[in-house]
């Protein structure tokens, strides 16, 4: 399969840049798993009960320079992996996922500790809904659909080049409402990996407390953001309506990889006000105005953000009065970025957008030593 080919070579060629970088601990992963669909909604119930079983290989390093440290706040592992997942569920069938995480180390020692993961990628699904040889599955209607994954590793070095961990992961699957209909499929896994390091692992605890003495800015700035998505209204029609909108946000940082932010967003959705034609009432109820704020993760030319929106003019009583956004962006230069988000309501997604961003000065507020 074309999907496939196009994994294996991203891949391969993550290894192929990265094992050339200096100053870089290299290692393969193998990881097994078993877990439990949370069905959400009365609209997935036919997925209860499913124990979903799943393989994983991955391509791990840790680049171990000052700048990283700067960059990141501490020395994370990342990783490149493809998952394969049996849902143990004829409605739902299996998956093939490939994505990157990252993982935040907590130290107990040089050889124990926990590891934070968030993991974002795509999955290639074997059953989507159809009207004639799937009517039921309401989970997911695309063939690729975008992946989440949060998880917390306990992990153990039992010799020099040999790690042991033991997990738990929250796994989530969804088109985003690009296509309907889309649920999503969200479960839960037990799991156990074991790593090899090409060279021995290497003691952190030195090296990290001279890196904390390096010194590094905070900066403050506002953003100006448009951004676009579609959405459709039906499960059998392949027309999508344009969603709209544009924001400011006001940006703070407080650490060397933390931020906060906060601001206002205006949009259209223009999916909803088809719906609204429909019912007969008022199409104004599909403009929304709100406040936001929450944080964001400071990774170099990339941010992670989480966000909290409270609507001000809202969509009536078509959805709650609050929903969380989940975003990443990448700075071009020093005016432009770009950015991808996902909105949701409670456990639903809306749209995903993608958006461009410009940025508003960019002051220092301290240096740190």
């Amino acid at each position: 399969m074309l999907f496939m080919r196009l994994l294996i070579a991203l891949c391969l060629g993550c290894f192929s840049c990265l094992s050339q970088a200096q100053e870089i601990e290299r290692s393969f992963g193998i990881s097994v798993g078993n877990g439990s669909i949370y069905a959400h909604t009365k609209d997935v119930e036919n997925t209860s009960g499913s124990k979903p079983t799943g393989f994983q290989i991955s391509y791990n390093w840790r680049k171990l320079d000052s700048a990283t440290f700067q960059k990141f706040s501490g020395l994370p592992t990342q990783s490149v992996f493809i998952n394969y997942t049996n849902f143990n569920n004829g409605i739902l069938g299996n998956g093939i996922i490939a994505a990157y995480a990252i993982q935040p180390n907590i130290r107990f020692s040089n050889k124990a500790g926990l590891q934070f993961q968030t993991a974002a990628g795509f999955a290639y699904l074997s059953n989507p809904y159809n009207p004639i040889h799937n009517p039921t599955n309401s989970s997911y209607s695309t063939t690729i659909s975008a992946y989440l994954d949060l998880g917390l590793n306990m992990y153990w070095q039992f010799a020099d080049q040999w790690q042991l961990s033991l997990g738990g992961h929250y796994r989530h699957l969804s088109n985003a409402g690009i296509k309907l209909p889309n649920k999503g499929v969200n479960w839960t896994t037990a799991d156990i990996s074991i790593r090899y390091a090409l060279t021995p692992f290497k003691p952190l605890t030195q090296l990290i407390n001279r890196y904390k003495q390096l010194p590094y800015q905070k900066f403050k700035y506002w953003e100006l953001y448009a951004f676009g998505a579609a959405r459709s209204i039906s499960n059998e029609l392949l027309k999508r309506y344009p969603v709209y909108g544009m924001g400011i946000t006001h940006n703070w940082q407080t650490a060397r990889s933390h931020g906060f932010t906060a601001g206002l967003e205006i949009y259209h959705d223009g999916a909803l006000a088809e719906q609204l034609l429909e019912s007969n009432q008022k199409t104004s109820l599909a403009n929304a105005v709100s406040v936001l704020g929450g944080h964001a993760f400071l990774w170099g030319k990339v941010a992670f953000t989480q966000q909290i929106g409270v609507y001000l003019i809202s969509h009536g009583s078509n959805f709650p009065g609050w929903y969380h956004r989940w975003g990443l962006q990448y700075q071009m230069n020093k005016k432009l970025a770009l950015g991808i988000n996902l909105k949701a309501h409670k456990q639903v997604a809306q749209f995903p957008d993608l958006r461009l961003i410009y940025r508003l000065g960019n002051s220092t507020v301290s240096r740190k030593q």
